[in-house]
């Protein structure tokens, strides 16, 4: 009798430990959509642009292509590269919903070596910063 009591405790236990488990997996996935919709007014095709391997001096330039998901116009305000080593450029007009933008970022390739360069996109009344990354190497 007592063991049959001491192993329905234990199930109780392991029933409240997933239980738990379960509530905390659902509320993270709640939290990241949350954050989507919060700064998720554009969508990159891609985020991350990897050159490879590229030669000293050759065309070190990327682009981004984006999508407007809200149901009203966004612009761009502003794109900064985290060094000066990489130039920005981007769809300066206001982009309608569901039309497309892009961003372009061209990278120094007199800078012999690997890189990995991030790129904040700060789209106007959204407080934080989308961010892109270009990276690769240049070999002389």
């Amino acid at each position: 009798m007592n063991r049959k009591i001491f192993t329905t405790s234990k199930s109780i236990i392991v029933l409240m430990i997933l239980n738990v488990v379960a509530i905390a997996v659902f509320s993270q996935n709640e939290n990241k959509k949350e954050q989507i919709g919060k700064q998720g007014s554009i969508v990159f095709k891609s985020t991350v642009y990897d050159f490879g391997k590229i030669l000293k001096g050759s065309d070190g330039k990327a682009e981004f292509v984006f999508k407007n998901i809200s149901k009203q116009p966004i612009l761009i305000s502003n794109v900064k590269p985290s060094c000066g080593c990489t130039e920005a450029n981007w769809t300066k007009e206001p982009i309608k919903k569901n039309k497309k933008g892009k961003i372009s970022a061209t990278y120094n390739t007199q800078n012999i070596g690997k890189f990995q360069k991030t790129i904040s996109v700060y789209i106007e009344g959204q407080e934080q910063a989308i961010q892109i990354e270009i990276k690769g190497e240049v070999l002389e």
